[in-house]
């Protein structure tokens, strides 16, 4: 005598009508893993993206032109000596950074400057940079070759004026062939001019080709008194 599969245990057959499964998982997925059989695809990780490996669905993280600039981390600051993007984030899965930084204040008035190392903040690059810096407000063009220079003539502390909007390009970093590159605009509010507004564009290089992998943002003296720093990275790919 032949028991019918509806009053098996056993799971329906695909072939039958059936999903061939006993069990699910929150997340799982059910897919076609070959001609006639089903297969399930337990839940990924936060931020995967479904694709395909070798033909049949599978969870992966976001990569490749579809992917476009993939945000990487952020910091606040407080009172902070400086912020530091370490070996964790600059690497050689990306040609390109970005920085993107909002209201950020000097514990008093000061400037700010990028630094760069070749092994993860133990040796910081403090000379051999060639960086220009050009306010508007004044037409003034500043140089230096200790760090690449952000701002000039001293961003205000003031709590109500004293806050600087920035978007930074760091090109080349994890590339040994070539010299790290950054490029960069925004606006702030200085103590020229009893605090006048001012827009800056800045450029520069470490001027030898070396590969780094630590990125530092600092004052020139003192502390970072507030501020909010997202890093972000362009695939190579």
């Amino acid at each position: 005598m032949t028991i019918n599969n509806w009053g098996s245990d056993d799971p329906i057959e695909a072939t039958r009508g059936g999903l061939a499964q006993s069990t699910y998982a929150k997340g799982d997925i059910l897919y076609a893993s070959a001609a006639n059989t089903l297969s399930k695809l337990t839940i990924g990780n936060d931020d995967e993206v479904l694709t395909l490996a070798s033909g049949v669905p599978s969870w992966a993280a976001a990569s490749g032109a579809g992917a476009g600039w993939v945000p990487l981390v952020g910091f606040t600051a407080s009172s902070s000596a400086n912020i530091n993007f370490d070996s964790t984030y600059i690497t050689s899965t990306y040609d390109v950074y970005a920085i993107q930084i909002f209201n950020m204040k000097p514990a008093s008035n000061m400037d700010f400057e990028l630094e760069v190392s070749p092994d993860n903040g133990s040796t910081m690059r403090t000379s051999g940079y060639d960086s220009e810096c050009f306010r508007g407000a004044s037409s003034t063009t500043v140089t230096n070759t200790g760090a690449i220079q952000l701002t000039s003539s001293d961003v205000e502390a003031d709590t109500s004026t004293g806050h600087g909007i920035f978007t930074l390009f760091i090109a080349n970093a994890a590339d040994a062939a070539l010299k790290t590159a950054v490029f960069g605009f925004g606006g702030y509010w200085s103590i020229e001019g009893s605090a006048a507004e001012q827009c800056i564009t800045t450029f520069g290089v470490y001027d030898t080709a070396e590969a780094h992998n630590y990125i530092r943002i600092q004052a020139d003296s003192g502390n970072l008194n507030e501020g909010e720093f997202y890093l972000y990275g362009l695939t190579n790919t």
